[in-house]
């Protein structure tokens, strides 16, 4: 038997996942006493600047935690890349400038 709506998680996505313990607030709950209900699993995300969670039903959680974490290796490996371009510019510029002051040129325009 099929559900009305199968839902297909992107292989990436943005956010991170983490664990709350939440109060019901019933007056003669154990939660009112301390003894908060959870752990449940949330879905962080900013959307249009704002802070957005959403719960995550048991089966969702390891897909959903390997698609961040996937997304935030992709994001490192851009920052580190980005950081190796961007030495390897100074480093031109530094030969240049060195290049420049041993034969004279002044950089006029």
């Amino acid at each position: 038997m099929q559900t009305k709506t199968q839902t297909v998680l992107p292989k990436m996505m943005t956010g991170t996942v983490h664990t709350q313990y939440v109060r019901c607030g019933k007056q003669n709950c154990k939660c009112a006493r301390g003894e908060l209900h959870g752990a449940y699993f949330y879905h962080f995300v900013r959307v249009g600047g704002k802070l957005r969670k959403r719960y995550l039903k048991a089966v969702e959680v390891e897909k959903i935690k390997e698609s961040c974490a996937l997304r935030q290796q992709q994001e490192k490996r851009r920052r580190d890349d980005s950081k190796t371009v961007w030495n390897l510019i100074r480093q031109i510029r530094e030969n240049l400038r060195e290049t420049d002051a041993l034969y004279g040129f002044r950089g006029e325009k």
